[in-house]
């Protein structure tokens, strides 16, 4: 077993709340830290390194450490955000539904496991130009607007908001991406009329589906598809 390989157990066994083995002397835990880090997914793997009766130096399990105390504050301020944004999409009558990460994360022990970027949001088409102007309002500087089905948008200190049009850019070149453009219509209604939900399966399938079709992210989202 090499270290990525151990990261992978690591991983599964968190999510799944079993018990984890133990490292063996091939293993290098600064080594799995750093693979951890490139795939952004040390917060989820602190959960189980902290669990090990192995010692484990200093050095290496503050890094442990201070990766889960980010994301938690992270995860924390973001969901705070993303709570605060869909309630002014529903005072303005605006149907919206929470995509990827801020759905999948409900899914894990402990929501701070799945580390966030940003938030992604779909809309109608028909308000991206209300939805702009809203979140213009709410301090955010527009990164990127009505050049592809995403528009992206920042706000200090950490906030990163991509608001959808559709779930797939018309170029993906995947014919049965299309089956979806129209997938508001087909979701259930959260709390009120304008807060919108699919179906957890579903919102895992297409994200791993949006991953794979990224060469970028083609290596993480092989990770991934060992986990989930």
């Amino acid at each position: 077993m090499n270290n990525g390989e151990y990261l992978i157990g690591i991983l599964a066994n968190v999510v799944a709340d079993k018990p984890l083995p133990e490292p063996d002397d091939n293993i290098d835990l600064l080594k799995v830290y750093e693979i951890a880090e490139k795939h952004s997914v040390q917060t989820t793997a602190y959960y189980g390194i902290k669990k090990l009766q192995c010692a484990i130096p200093s050095e290496i399990l503050s890094k442990w450490e201070e990766a889960h105390l980010r994301g938690l504050s992270v995860s924390i301020r973001f969901k705070a955000e993303l709570n605060n944004v869909c309630d002014v999409f529903t005072k303005e009558k605006l149907v919206h539904m929470p995509l990827k990460g801020s759905i999948i994360k409900n899914m894990y022990p402990s929501t701070d496991m799945r580390s966030m970027s940003d938030m992604d949001i779909l809309i109608k088409r028909e308000d991206e130009k209300k939805v702009h102007d809203i979140l213009i309002g709410m301090g955010y500087t527009c990164d990127m607007y009505d050049i592809s089905h995403q528009d992206v948008y920042f706000k200090d200190p950490i906030y990163n908001i991509e608001i959808h049009t559709s779930l797939f850019d018309d170029g993906d070149g995947v014919t049965f991406y299309r089956e979806y453009d129209n997938i508001l219509d087909r979701t259930v209604t959260v709390d009120n009329e304008y807060a919108r939900l699919m179906k957890i399966s579903m919102c895992i399938m297409l994200h791993i589906l949006q991953s794979i079709f990224s060469s970028a992210a083609q290596e993480s989202a092989r990770l991934w598809i060992c986990i989930l």
